[in-house]
């Protein structure tokens, strides 16, 4: 497994549209529309992909950063969002590895406070790769989601399996 960016707009990042469609969208009764893609060009897009000897890379998760300025107007902060992997590759460290790594490749770029929205379901995830509660809830999608942060001191390491 490897992690890469998605231009935005390429067939890569339409299949990242898929996959948020199909595993974050459809249980709620959702679709992906045109509004929840809007100004996703200015954001930092990354692909989990995975190669099959003989096959090309397919995509097997994404997560976007988006600068944050609704938590905390800093120039260091990035809002991880629409994290997804296909469920066949759950439980398996692929999210493990899609998330460190996005971060270390956003920490390259400046960013050095992570916060993200997470659903109930996924907060232990985020909090065993050293995210912290803030205290903070809200409801997004019609769902309850918990604002976690993590701060780096120092730029993290490349994820491993």
């Amino acid at each position: 497994m490897h992690v890469r960016p998605i231009e935005f707009g390429s067939p890569e990042y339409a299949a990242a549209c898929d996959l948020r469609r199909r595993f974050l969208r459809e249980p709620l009764g959702l679709d992906l529309t045109h509004h929840d893609v809007e100004g996703e060009e200015s954001q930092h897009h990354y692909g989990l992909f995975t190669e099959v000897p003989g096959d090309a890379a397919t995509l097997i998760g994404g997560l976007i950063g988006k600068a944050d300025d609704d938590n905390a107007p800093r120039a260091d902060t990035v809002r991880i969002r629409q994290v997804v992997v296909e469920k066949e590759w759950r439980a398996q460290g692929a999210g493990r590895i899609l998330l460190l790594e996005a971060e270390r490749r956003l920490a390259q770029v400046g960013y050095r406070r992570f916060v993200l929205y997470a659903r109930e379901d996924a907060a232990g995830f985020y909090l065993r790769n050293g995210y912290h509660r803030t205290g903070k809830m809200t409801v997004l999608i019609g769902l309850d989601h918990e604002l976690l942060e993590k701060q780096l001191s120092v730029d993290p390491p490349a994820a491993t399996a």
